[in-house]
């Protein structure tokens, strides 16, 4: 059963981990004909494992209850572009427009953020390299935060990219909750949720 939680919640995991620990449902069970299509497309087994770890954990996210297979399988995403019309854009939940979600992934890591319908985005990043350079040098977080502002549709990304150091979310009346996981043998992760509300962290360990 979806819930719609009281204050908007983010998790972030690794999607090996995510997916060794919840492997009942298969992604052919788990993901709508639409995910499946663009899943199969990806060639690269690690943005396979990405797509799927990303949609699972919103999926967790909003399980009111214990994750079982039905329960999964019963939540229905949905993208749609407003421009083209094609399977991606910002992501809805199919008979539940009370309920606001986003998630991202970047090599190897995810995030999800679920709560009640409004503006809501997150981002994250693998530190694989610096941040990328725009007329200065900027942070992780002062890129996350623009990327999650798209996510939430405030603005594209070609306006985000060229303010993307001086950006606030509190412009658009969201808060913004940043946060770093340090890893022991990879690049470090970066990443930032904004919600009209400060979002909690759940462990993504505790959804499984």
């Amino acid at each position: 059963m979806t819930t719609t939680p009281a204050a908007p919640r983010y998790s972030v995991a690794d999607s090996a981990l995510l997916l060794e620990s919840y492997d009942a449902v298969p992604p052919d069970q788990l993901l709508s004909l639409d995910e499946q299509v663009r899943w199969r497309r990806l060639r690269r087994p690690q943005d396979r494992d990405d797509f799927v770890a990303a949609r699972l954990l919103v999926r967790l996210l909003l399980i009111d209850g214990s994750p079982t297979p039905s329960a999964l399988t019963s939540i229905r995403l949905r993208q749609v572009c407003a421009t083209c019309d094609g399977p991606h854009g910002r992501p809805t939940v199919l008979d539940a427009p009370e309920v606001a979600v986003s998630w991202a992934h970047s090599g190897g890591a995810v995030a999800a953020v679920v709560g009640a319908a409004g503006p809501l985005g997150v981002d994250v990043e693998r530190a694989v390299t610096a941040a990328p350079q725009l007329s200065r040098p900027i942070t992780w977080h002062e890129w996350t935060r623009a990327e999650a502002l798209v996510k939430a549709g405030m603005l594209d990304l070609d306006a985000a990219a060229a303010r993307a150091e001086r950006l606030q979310p509190a412009e658009f009346g969201l808060v913004a909750t940043d946060f770093t996981v340090e890893t022991p043998t990879g690049p470090d992760v970066f990443g930032t949720v904004v919600a009209p509300t400060t979002a909690a962290a759940i462990p993504a360990e505790t959804l499984v």
